[in-house]
């Protein structure tokens, strides 16, 4: 195989990471979501019980607040891993993306010159776009994952939250890698 098809299938394979990372982004903001109302669904309810006058013994007191503590950890934990999986997608994205301007696009700039002046017609702007639309397509995802980490941080927060610490840096660096796939895609 030539070494033009060996660098294709490196990038088709990194865009294929990038999008399993998407898909895997996206189910765990899910459970994320879901965690998240039945923490709160339980805290709720345990609130409610407390303050009927025969709602519940201080045994079962003592059990549910301990539900309910084990839930918080664990909300904690799958909080902290949505925002390194996130973190994770945008260097996949920023590698996959300098090597789309770094190499490609000047590749491609200089076959469509070739092409210009009477080479052979190895212009193909196809595969390009392809790679490029994924990568904006990633980008979108982590913009609307960023807003849905905002809406569950609007319903709980605590000291040291990994989406209240991390959620402006993610989305400064989203937006500017959006900003320099769109300078660099216009061709």
């Amino acid at each position: 195989m030539s070494t033009m098809v060996v660098e294709k299938q490196k990038l088709d394979n990194k865009v294929e990471q990038m999008k399993e990372i998407v898909q895997l982004a996206d189910q765990n903001i899910k459970k994320l979501e879901d965690q998240q109302d039945e923490y709160d669904f339980i805290v709720d309810t345990l609130k409610n019980r407390e303050n009927e006058i025969n709602g519940m013994t201080p045994k079962e007191l003592e059990t549910e607040k301990m539900r309910v503590l084990g839930m918080c950890l664990e909300l904690k934990a799958k909080r902290l891993d949505v925002v390194s999986q996130l973190t994770e997608l945008l260097n996949v994205t920023q590698a996959l993306l300098s090597d789309l301007i770094s190499e490609e696009l000047p590749e491609w700039k200089q076959r469509q010159q070739i092409a210009c002046i009477g080479g052979p017609p190895n212009a193909c702007v196809d595969q390009l776009q392809n790679w490029f639309t994924a990568v904006a397509e990633s980008l979108q995802q982590v913009c609307q994952h960023l807003k849905k980490l905002q809406e569950l941080e609007q319903k709980l927060t605590y000291e040291s939250d990994p989406i209240t610490q991390k959620k402006a840096y993610l989305e400064a660096r989203a937006l500017d890698l959006l900003k320099n796939l769109l300078s660099n895609s216009l061709v």
